[in-house]
C-alpha cells in the first residue's frame, strides 16, 4: 500500500499548476455534458435512429449475436465497428444505452487534455489552456455531442492520443492506439495510413519501421473490411458491397476520362454547400491549420469523404462526420502558432493572433446558438 501511495504522491507532485487547471476543466466539461446529455435521454430528446441502432448492437454482442433487427442484419453490414466487440465487458457490467454517450463525451475530453499535452510542450501553458476551452467550445464538437452516437466519435481520443505517441516516438503504443483506432469504423484506417505515408519523410532512420508497418496496417484493416466482411454479410441483401464506397459512386462514374472526373470532383469541392461547410470548420481558428499542411494532411482523408460524400449530411458540421477531422485543424493550428513563436522576436505579436482566434471561436459559438 505505501509503494502505491507514494507512487500516486509523485504522480501528483509532477502535476503543475496548468496542468490541474486543463484536468478539472475537462472533467467539469465530462459532467456538465454527461447532465445535459441523460436530461437529453429521459426527456426523449434522441429523436434519430442511430442511438437506438447501437444500444441494440452492444446488447446483442454482449448476448452473442451480431444481428440487429432494427437493421435487419447483422450491424458489421452496415459499418465497421468491430471496437463493439473491445467494449462489450464495460456494456455487460453497465447494461444502458446512456454507457455509449458517456464514452461519447469521454473521448472527446479525454482527446482534449492530451491534445493540451501536446500544445503545453510546444507553446506555454496558458496558450495551450486556451485551446483547450476553444476545442471543447469548437461548434463541430458540440453538435457531435448534442448528435445521437456514432462510434466514429469514439476515435477523437484515439486519434489524439496516436499523435502524441508518434510526436514522442513511442512505436508500440503508436501502433496499439492505430489499431483500436482502426476498430472504430471504416474510414479511420486512411488516416493510419497518412500516418504512414507523413513517417516516411519525418521518421529518418525508422521509415520502414513507422512508414511501412503503420500503411501496411490501415491497408490490410481497410481492405478486409471492405472487400470481403462487408460484401460477405450483405450477400442476401438489395445493395451488396460497402455502404461506404457506395457514397461515392457518382464521382468514379461520372465522365469517360480521368480529366472529366478531376474536374467534376474540383467542381463538388467548390460548391456553395462545401464552401460553407469549410468556413464553419476553419473559419473559428482563422484557418491557420491550412499554414501546416503537412498536420492537416493527417485527417485529409475524412475531409474529402465528407466534400465529396453523397449524403448532404456530411457536409455540415450538425452531425458527428466533421469530429474526427477536428482533432488535426487543432494540431496543425497548434503547429502554426508554435512555428510563429519562434519566428517572430516581438511578445505582442503571439498574444494578438491568440485574441483574434478566441474572438473568431466566440462569434462562432454565438452563431450557433
Amino acid at each position: 500500500m505505501k509503494k502505491y501511495l507514494s507512487q500516486l504522491s509523485y504522480l501528483l507532485n509532477k502535476l503543475n499548476a496548468g496542468d490541474l487547471i486543463a484536468f478539472i476543466l475537462c472533467l467539469i466539461n465530462f459532467i456538465i455534458w454527461g447532465f445535459l446529455l441523460t436530461y437529453k435521454y429521459y426527456n426523449f430528446g434522441f429523436s434519430d435512429w442511430d442511438f437506438a441502432l447501437y444500444a441494440q448492437t452492444m446488447w446483442n454482442v454482449c448476448h452473442g449475436s451480431i444481428y440487429v433487427s432494427l437493421f435487419g442484419t447483422s450491424f458489421l453490414a452496415n459499418h465497421a465497428n468491430y471496437i463493439a466487440f473491445v467494449l462489450a465487458p464495460i456494456y455487460l457490467i453497465f447494461a444502458h444505452p446512456l454507457i455509449l454517450i458517456y464514452l461519447k463525451i469521454f473521448s472527446l475530453t479525454a482527446g482534449a487534455f492530451i491534445f493540451y499535452l501536446i500544445a503545453a510542450k510546444k507553446t506555454s501553458k496558458l496558450i495551450a489552456i486556451t485551446l483547450l476551452i476553444l476545442y471543447l467550445f469548437h461548434p463541430p464538437n458540440i453538435y457531435m455531442l448534442l448528435f445521437e452516437f456514432d462510434f466514429e466519435s469514439l476515435a477523437i481520443g484515439l486519434l489524439f492520443l496516436m499523435y502524441y505517441f508518434f510526436i514522442n516516438n513511442k512505436f508500440v503504443p503508436f501502433l496499439i492506439t492505430a489499431f483500436l483506432a482502426c476498430l472504430c469504423k471504416e474510414n479511420i484506417p486512411f488516416i493510419v495510413m497518412t500516418f504512414g505515408v507523413y513517417a516516411f519523410f519525418v521518421k529518418k532512420g525508422e521509415r520502414l519501421k513507422w512508414g511501412g508497418t503503420t500503411f501496411l496496417l490501415g491497408l490490410l484493416i481497410f481492405s478486409i473490411s471492405i472487400f470481403i466482411i462487408m460484401p460477405m454479410l450483405r450477400e442476401q441483401m438489395t445493395t451488396k458491397g460497402s455502404i461506404y464506397l457506395s457514397s461515392y459512386l457518382n464521382v468514379f462514374n461520372h465522365g469517360s476520362s480521368i480529366g472529366e472526373r478531376v474536374a467534376f470532383v474540383l467542381k463538388l469541392i467548390s460548391d456553395k454547400t462545401n464552401q460553407t461547410y469549410i468556413i464553419n470548420l476553419f473559419g473559428p481558428l482563422l484557418a491557420l491549420a491550412f499554414l501546416s499542411p503537412h498536420i492537416l494532411f493527417l485527417g485529409s482523408p475524412i475531409l474529402f469523404q465528407n466534400l465529396l460524400a453523397a449524403p448532404m449530411s456530411q457536409h455540415t458540421i450538425f452531425y458527428h462526420y466533421a469530429a474526427t477531422i477536428v482533432p488535426f485543424i487543432f494540431l496543425a493550428s497548434l503547429e502554426s502558432i508554435s512555428f510563429w513563436k519562434k519566428l517572430f522576436k516581438y511578445k505582442i505579436f503571439l498574444p494578438i493572433i491568440i485574441s483574434a482566434i478566441i474572438i473568431s471561436s466566440l462569434v462562432r459559438v454565438f452563431n450557433y446558438t
